[in-house]
């Protein structure tokens, strides 16, 4: 699983730069729906056969000759010579001519004047190709019509639209130093030119030429400044052909301009409207009655990969002619959470060719069980997990969407024959750097028990597989038994982390809201009672809004009477059959609570059996205001004070744990990571905090234990200049384990 994405042009010129597999194409119910293209070795292609996926073309050539209307030519990647196309689709069933998804296949050569050539085809799609000519990438000519070109990287050529009319170029990238437009259009009435990125060194941008009225011009970004030798862009010389955007006179007539985020840094005019150049937004809107949200500035980080502070951001006409639900790499449009939508419609699609991505926001769920080994439930028998072995658990998309990134689970294991740890992964995991490694190879724990107890912890799992790029769906969670007896899993999912999700996390304290034992959140020191409920209002309280969607609590158990379970869940609603904390009798014990609530604010507080003192520190929140949205890591260990050169803590001494540097990691300004912190060879009995580096250690803890005993926890900890820190409160070493399960980053 690949759960980093590399975005913009740099991930569009690896996967042409370099061989990549054979991609799965789409099938079709009957095989006359698309016509298949691969030249790759192996493919077993024939120009002499009807293209199917078993036996495909050689030659995009070789299908175009037979392509009929509704049908669509589905090319594997690859290098093809120049493509003609002259047969015509209808308006109900077009022609399409696709790369299969992240393949990006090359076509021309730069011999032949064109990559790729309509002419005289009406109701024709050009989708997702790297096409090469010596003069044009992709020319519409003699007189075609309905002709659509998306999602196309130009890379030395750009497009040209003559003699023709209704033609569509939107979501289609260059980026290069050209002697020519990076579009240009002649005597071609209603040509729709939408969501293009348009960088042209000293060139310029859009022409229209002749009598090419009722266009549109929306939602692009055009650049035509020049690079420097420093690698930044600078002005072009004087007398330099670098206007945007231009539209001569018997082009303006019904002509619409629009949305468009233009480039100032080339010094010349950003804008043409008849034989008049204008500078400015305000001077073109004045004189053509266009330029409607149109803004001037430096485009420069727009360029294949959005940055949060251009304004090319949350900020596009999405009713444009032309627009596209996905960008030129197929990623689904997305609100940057720290932007305001000023756009139209949903108001959060951006300008240009590549949408701003954003990271994983929080879906909470009822509780619901979807593994135990003792009952087969996710697993066909009652039989335990063996040491060394491992049982793995698909979440289907009426638990989890298939959009989700990654999964919240609590995970209980019991019934251990010997002491042992758990690692929880994806089936297919990552490492530090995004890219696939063994599960052997993953230094994780998620789990710590002795023999017979039972015990959990909240766990964070990656569960979106990529490959180059493309999305493939939700890959299984594997539960690794590290130790060597056998031992019972179960595991409830409590919420989701997706793009698509609509709470942001916002970081709280730490601070102490319940304690039993000092009447801290309640009015007596009583502890909870057998069958008991303690019902907590949060929302409203200590920093939390009245409209949070669900707090992160760090619940604490100690003094028990008996071995019990602890449930927290929303006031209000039925008590779900899962359990957060389990415990036995005299333990001290932590785990990490993502709670929803409810209209009432309140949180309520389960004991099964006994009496036992409970006791509550606020982590964070989520909402809808929230900015901070998870990326998943791999995992990755971030700390380990058994390593060679390093030493156990001594008691009250801190460590600092830098993410910014250790293990090659962090890249920008997590404001909060997910750590799973494991306390090992303890000498004596005591706590750690976590906290952000700079700052005061909080009357809080995050994991207890007593001498002897091992103990994972999750930790939600503000990051503060990149690093968390770690203080020991015990009368004994203590040794650390902190894997890092992901972070948090304001969008």
């Amino acid at each position: 699983m690949k759960t980093q994405r590399i975005s913009g042009i740099a991930a569009i010129a690896l996967a042409a730069a370099f061989a990549v597999p054979a991609f799965d194409v789409p099938g079709a119910a009957a095989d006359t729906a698309y016509l298949y293209v691969n030249n790759a070795t192996g493919a077993g292609c024939s120009d002499q056969g009807s293209g199917t996926q078993a036996q495909p073309f050689c030659t995009i050539t070789a299908a175009a000759a037979v392509v009929l209307p509704g049908q669509t030519v589905m090319v594997s990647y690859g290098n093809y010579a120049e493509l003609d196309i002259t047969r015509s689709g209808t308006a109900d069933a077009p022609i399409t001519f696709e790369g299969a998804p992240g393949a990006l296949p090359a076509v021309g050569d730069g011999t032949t004047a064109n990559g790729i050539l309509v002419t005289g085809a009406d109701n024709v799609v050009i989708d997702g190709f790297s096409p090469t000519g010596a003069s044009d990438a992709i020319a519409v000519t003699g007189g075609s019509g309905n002709v659509t070109v998306e999602r196309n990287l130009l890379r030395q050529d750009g497009i040209v639209v003559s003699d023709s009319s209704a033609v569509v170029v939107t979501t289609n990238a260059l980026g290069t130093m050209m002697s020519s437009a990076a579009l240009s259009v002649s005597d071609s009435p209603g040509t729709v030119v939408t969501s293009n990125t348009f960088a042209n060194w000293c060139e310029p941008g859009v022409v229209f030429d002749g009598a090419s009225p009722r266009a549109v011009v929306e939602n692009n970004v055009l650049d035509t400044a020049q690079v420097g030798t420093t690698g930044y862009e600078t002005a072009c010389a004087a007398k330099s052909p670098d206007t945007a955007l231009v539209v001569p006179t018997g082009s303006t007539s019904g002509t619409k301009v629009a949305y468009n985020f233009i480039g100032n840094v080339s010094g010349g005019s950003a804008y043409q409207w008849g034989q008049t150049g204008y500078s400015t937004v305000a001077a073109f809107a004045a004189a053509s009655g266009q330029g409607s949200h149109d803004i001037l500035g430096n485009t420069e980080t727009v360029q294949g990969l959005q940055n949060v502070a251009t304004p090319a951001v949350d900020s596009a006409d999405a009713y444009a002619p032309g627009e596209l639900s996905t960008d030129i790499l197929g990623d689904p449009r997305a609100d940057v959470r720290s932007v305001p939508n000023t756009g139209t419609g949903p108001g959060y699609y951006d300008r240009g060719a590549y949408e701003r991505q954003t990271l994983g926001a929080y879906q909470p769920l009822t509780p619901v069980r979807v593994l135990d080994t003792r009952s087969a439930v996710g697993v066909p028998t009652t039989t335990p997990v063996p040491g060394g072995g491992s049982t793995s658990v698909t979440l289907g998309t009426g638990t989890v969407p298939a959009v989700a990134d990654s999964v919240v689970l609590n995970v209980t294991v019991t019934g251990g024959a010997s002491a042992g740890t758990l690692k929880v992964t994806s089936a297919d995991p990552s490492d530090a750097e995004g890219f696939p490694t063994p599960i052997s190879s993953v230094k994780l724990t998620s789990l710590t028990w002795s023999a017979g107890e039972t015990v959990s912890d909240l766990v964070t799992v990656p569960v979106a597989s990529y490959t180059n790029d493309i999305r493939l769906g939700n890959t299984p969670i594997t539960f690794t038994n590290t130790g060597s007896g056998t031992v019972h899993v179960v595991a409830d999912l409590q919420g989701y982390y997706a793009q698509t999700a609509p709470n942001g996390y916002t970081t709280a304290g730490p601070t102490r809201i319940l304690d039993t034992r000092s009447a801290i959140g309640v009015t007596t020191r009583t502890p909870l009672g057998s069958g008991s409920v303690l019902s907590l209002p949060v929302a409203g309280h200590d920093g939390v809004p009245a409209n949070a969607r669900a707090v992160v609590l760090n619940v604490t158990v100690t003094g028990p009477t008996n071995s019990s379970f602890l449930t927290v869940y929303p006031d209000g609603g039925a008590r779900p059959g899962v359990s957060n904390v389990n415990f036995s009798a005299g333990q001290t014990l932590p785990n990490l609570v993502v709670v929803p609530i409810d209209a009432d604010g309140k949180v309520d507080f389960y004991n099964h059996i006994g009496s036992v003192h409970v006791v509550a520190d606020l982590e964070g929140y989520f909402s809808a205001q929230g900015l901070a949205t998870f990326r998943p890591w791999g995992p990755a260990r971030v700390l380990d004070t058994t390593a060679a050169g390093s030493k156990a803590l001594a008691p009250g001494a801190s460590t600092t744990v830098s993410l910014n540097t250790e293990y090659g990691l962090a890249r920008g300004n997590p404001t909060a990571a997910a750590l799973s912190l494991t306390v090992l060879d303890t000498t004596g009995t005591g706590f750690v905090d976590v906290y952000p580096y700079g700052t005061t250690a909080p009357s809080v803890s995050n994991v207890n234990w007593k001498a002897g005993q091992s103990v994972t926890n999750l930790v939600m900890v503000p990051v503060k200049s990149g690093k968390i820190v770690i203080t020991n409160h015990s009368s004994g070493t203590v040794n650390l384990y902190g894997d890092l399960l992901g972070e948090f980053f304001n969008d």
